[in-house]
Order: C-alpha cells, then sequence, then structure tokens
C-alpha cells in the first residue's frame, strides 16, 4: 500500500482470505479498506467498514486524520457516521 498498488493489495488481501488468514488486529484492515475502495469493489470494502466502525477508538482516529481523505470512497464509507 506504501507504493499505492491497490491492486496488488487487494489481489494479497484476497489470496490470504482464501488460505484461511485474517488480520490480527482490525486496524490491519485498513489498508485492504482502501485497497478495495480504489479498485471499485464498494461491497467488500463496504463488509470491511462495518467490520472497523465496531472499534470506535479506531474509526474516529481514522476519520480525525485529514489525509485519509484522499482515499475519498473509503472515508466516506468508514465516517459517514463522525
Amino acid at each position: 500500500m506504501q507504493r499505492e498498488d491497490f491492486e496488488e493489495a487487494a489481489k494479497l488481501a484476497d489470496e490470504a482470505a482464501s488460505l484461511g488468514y485474517s488480520p490480527r488486529t482490525q486496524s490491519e484492515w485498513i489498508p485492504v479498506l482502501e485497497a478495495y475502495s480504489e479498485m471499485g469493489r464498494i461491497d467488500d470494502a463496504r463488509i470491511i467498514s462495518e467490520e472497523l466502525k465496531k472499534n470506535e477508538d479506531l474509526t474516529y482516529l481514522y476519520c480525525s486524520q485529514s489525509w485519509n481523505q484522499n482515499f475519498e470512497e473509503a472515508h466516506a464509507l468508514l465516517c459517514a457516521d463522525e
């Protein structure tokens, strides 16, 4: 994600999920949310955003960071209620 290779990030997330892996902490979902939203996979991004919303502290932190607004769709999905 640091290189903003959203296609590769989404592919790796899909591959990890197909092998039964999942993030250890909810914050590890954020790059996946951003990759899916940037790739136009809004339904997948919405599922992740609903999971992330369960962590109010993480959601607040993400939504309060202005740089996250570069990911308009991800920001809208996660921060709409903020």
